[in-house]
């Protein structure tokens, strides 16, 4: 009797067939309900994303974006070209030479982006409240940043300074537009 072969032995078995016996409907023999098949309960928590990216598009300059600021930031740029990508089904024609998708991974995290096509929506990137935020170890590292992309065609927007809470603060906007903030808590 499959009840019988539950209970023998002890342990988890007896405890299965404890179990299954004050699970089972009234009016049926436990042989008739077949193979008696146990999936433990688990609670199951959200899945986290693996990573968030910053993603910006760009006016068909995000190639010589993403390569000035691998000059000035480091790490491993990708740069992917629609002429590298099947274009079948795509719901537009785009340029062969515009950038389908960039990005540039750093050790303090990605930055990916292509190129806007041109649907005639104007997406502002200076004047909009966009930034991106660095946070640096040292105020030496942050104004080395801010140099960098000043010496590339960029200009202050609000110096790297000690700010009233305590912190050194400053933004450059670089030469295609893009506010990068910088913050530092070192003393």
């Amino acid at each position: 009797m499959a009840g019988a072969a539950l209970n023998e032995g002890g342990g988890d078995g007896a405890r299965l067939g404890r179990r299954w016996k004050s699970l089972r409907h009234p009016d049926h023999a436990l042989e008739s309900w077949g193979t008696l098949a146990v999936t433990p309960y688990r609670r199951t928590e959200p899945k986290m994303a693996q990573s968030i990216a910053t993603y910006i598009a760009l006016p068909g300059t995000t190639a010589e974006a993403m390569q000035h600021w691998h000059e000035v930031f480091g790490g491993e740029l990708k740069i992917q070209r629609y002429r590298d990508v099947p274009s079948e089904g795509m719901p537009f024609e785009p340029d062969p030479d515009a950038v389908a998708h960039a990005t540039l991974v750093t050790s303090a995290g990605t930055i990916a982006g292509g190129d806007a096509m041109d649907d005639g929506t104007d997406y502002p990137v200076r004047g909009s409240a966009y930034s991106m935020l660095v946070t640096t170890e040292t105020a030496e590292e942050a104004r080395d940043y801010i140099k960098r992309l000043r010496d590339g065609g960029g200009d202050v927007g609000m110096p790297f300074e000690k700010a009233p809470w305590g912190d050194w603060y400053g933004q450059v906007f670089d030469r295609f537009g893009v506010m990068w903030a910088f913050s530092c808590a070192e003393e």
